[in-house]
């Protein structure tokens, strides 16, 4: 599934009585980084800042132009600063949680998140992003309140909708994901990842028809999904439909090579047909680039043993195990003892 977490941008207009020329840069770097200029944006947001080094919003916009370069350390520095010059500050909390968020401190972006609430309990933003952090670290439950939180702020939000039917799918309410995809679609009709989330939602609930109508349109509104190709593929496999679903697993592959996901589930497919030489090549593949995959052992397993590679089909059913694959010590049991 794709996850589709998406940080929000803010980017502040200052309202300070600071001179014309202080103004006119602020607000020529935020047209630029709306513009996606952000190198130019952060030249706009250094010349108010030398103007005015107590100019809180101009730190805090070239620090979200930072983040977006992936300058983290430079955007930290810059949020840091800003906080400093006004520590009441709700959208320089939040840029500084996406900030930390990058740089996988969770507890210090939450903590930061949480302070953006607290200073302004209407901005639905720091709620989005706290809700992808415990998400992240499998607290569904928190995580669907923050989105909960979110949506009673801002209804239309179709990114926080897309998030919040990702945490029913991993709750496994696959029907209350699909009326929040409904209703993210409803609002925006080209929102291709909603589409791709509703069809895995609809082929948990065996809708396997109306699964791939969901990402077909996926794939027609964006062709180099990766990810609509390999959903599309385990549907079809799901209807036998074998040598279909190999082609979008090769298709998804070609446009990422290093989707491990649909090597895996081109190797079961393979397996499908009993081609177990092309499965297990798949699977080499798949274990190179997710070397803890214990899906990928297990079956690798299965298939040396159909190919009578008994030593090494053992040392793999046995990897399952040890990466907890609960199934393998029953094919441990029927091969290897």
């Amino acid at each position: 599934m794709k996850k589709t977490f998406f940080l929000i941008i803010v980017f502040s207009l200052t309202t300070h009585a600071f001179s014309q020329t202080n103004r006119d840069y602020n607000h020529s770097g935020v047209t630029k980084a709306r513009k996606e200029d952000y190198k130019g944006a952060i030249g706009d947001f250094s010349k108010a800042i030398e103007l005015d080094p107590k100019d809180e919003f101009a730190f805090s916009n070239r620090g979200m132009a930072k983040y977006w370069l992936h300058d983290y350390q430079g955007a930290l520095m810059d949020y840091n600063t800003a906080i400093e010059l006004n520590p009441k500050y709700p959208a320089a909390y939040n840029g500084r949680g996406m900030v930390k968020q990058e740089l996988q401190d969770y507890q210090g972006a939450m903590g930061d998140y949480s302070k953006s609430i607290e200073l302004d309990p209407k901005f639905e933003e720091p709620y989005n992003n706290r809700g992808m952090i415990k998400s992240k670290l499998l607290d569904y439950q928190g995580a669907l309140l923050d989105y909960n939180k979110a949506l009673e702020i801002k209804p239309e939000n179709v990114t926080v909708l897309n998030s919040r039917g990702l945490i029913k799918f991993h709750l496994l309410d696959y029907q209350g994901a699909i009326t929040d995809y409904n209703k993210a679609l409803e609002i925006n009709p080209k929102y291709e990842e909603a589409y791709a989330n509703r069809g895995m939602s609809k082929y948990m609930l065996q809708d396997y028809q109306s699964a791939i109508e969901d990402c077909n349109k996926a794939i027609e509104i964006n062709p180099k999904d990766e990810v609509s190709f390999n959903n599309r593929g385990l549907v079809k496999g799901e209807l036998k439909n074998y040598k279909q679903a190999i082609e979008d697993f090769t298709t998804s592959i070609n446009i990422n090579p290093n989707y491990y996901r649909a090597y895996y589930n081109r190797a079961r497919a393979e397996q499908k047909l009993q081609d177990n030489g092309a499965a297990i090549v798949d699977y080499n593949k798949a274990i190179e680039l997710n070397p803890n995959y214990p899906d990928a052992f297990n079956n690798r397993g299965i298939a040396k043993m159909d190919l009578g590679q008994k030593e090494s089909g053992c040392y793999d059913l046995k990897k399952a195990r040890d990466l907890g694959d609960k199934t393998a010590q029953e094919s441990i049991n029927k091969y290897c003892n």
